[in-house]
């Protein structure tokens, strides 16, 4: 939880965050990562970094309440065979402002058990870049799902590419 603070340039490279909340049974993310409240910033760079076979999400990651969150999946992350979704990243409130965004191609979201990626953005939060880059295939709900709650928020820049393969999910392949 990051709350109260700013934490700029934030790196976690060649990182392996797996098998996690298996022990006790437990949902537990491979990483997991709340920014809370006005003045509370926080940019995080994945490079090359696997979150797989874990009991909820590989990537939770999670702005709200007035915060600045942006997060940069990069070169090669995986998150493969969550319980939950590949990527779960919420954006939530007025004056809060997210971005996801994905650098470099080469990014994989395969087999987990609801989507690969799952982006949910609710009440007039701002979305200053929603960028995918990679495959999202093999999951028991959907690719990727961008998704928002109708309460008037804005994305400034939205794109799925870096040779995207959005192939033999159970639900879409892509939702918006």
């Amino acid at each position: 939880l990051v709350a109260g603070a700013t934490l700029m340039g934030g790196v976690i490279a060649n990182g392996h965050a797996t098998s996690n909340g298996k022990a006790f049974m437990q949902n537990l993310s491979g990483i997991r990562t709340t920014v809370r409240g006005a003045g509370t910033s926080a940019e995080f760079t994945f490079d090359a970094v696997a979150a797989n076979s874990n009991t909820l999400d590989g990537f939770d990651l999670t702005g709200d309440t007035g915060a600045n969150l942006a997060v940069d999946l990069t070169n090669g992350v995986s998150a493969i065979a969550n319980m939950a979704n590949g990527v779960d990243f919420l954006g939530d409130g007025a004056a809060t402002t997210v971005a996801l965004t994905s650098t470099t191609g080469g990014n994989t979201f395969l087999g987990n058990t609801q989507n690969g990626v799952r982006v949910q953005l609710n009440n007039a939060v701002t979305a200053s870049d929603v960028t995918v880059k990679g495959s999202s295939t093999m999951n028991m709900g959907n690719g990727i799902v961008v998704a928002d709650d109708g309460s008037g928020v804005t994305i400034n820049n939205l794109q799925v590419t870096g040779n995207a393969q959005l192939n033999n999910n159970q639900g879409s392949g892509l939702i918006i």
